[in-house]
């Protein structure tokens, strides 16, 4: 699969708090940010919700707040004629 390179702008703090976090998860900051990009074309949304807070210095005015993510169905192999008559 071919690759693309991003260049964000990201606040110091931020990115390294974010480091800690994916540390502890045993996942790279690449991964994170795969991941995310990928729930968001998947689903056509941010993987969490934004809504309106009061703006204080350690909040920012928009507050992330985890919405739900759907659970993910097991795709299961089509059953087979085989398999059909064997369960009857």
């Amino acid at each position: 699969m071919a690759k693309t390179t991003l260049n964000l702008r990201v606040d110091p703090r931020v990115k390294k708090d974010a480091e800690k976090v994916f540390a502890k998860l045993g996942i790279s900051m690449t991964f994170a940010v795969t991941e995310f990009l990928k729930a968001s074309a998947r689903d056509g949304r941010l993987p969490f919700s934004l809504e309106l807070g009061k703006a204080s210095p350690n909040k920012p005015v928009a507050r992330k707040k985890a919405a739900p993510m759907p659970a993910k169905e097991e795709k299961k192999p089509p059953l087979t004629l085989k398999k059909a008559l064997e369960y009857l």
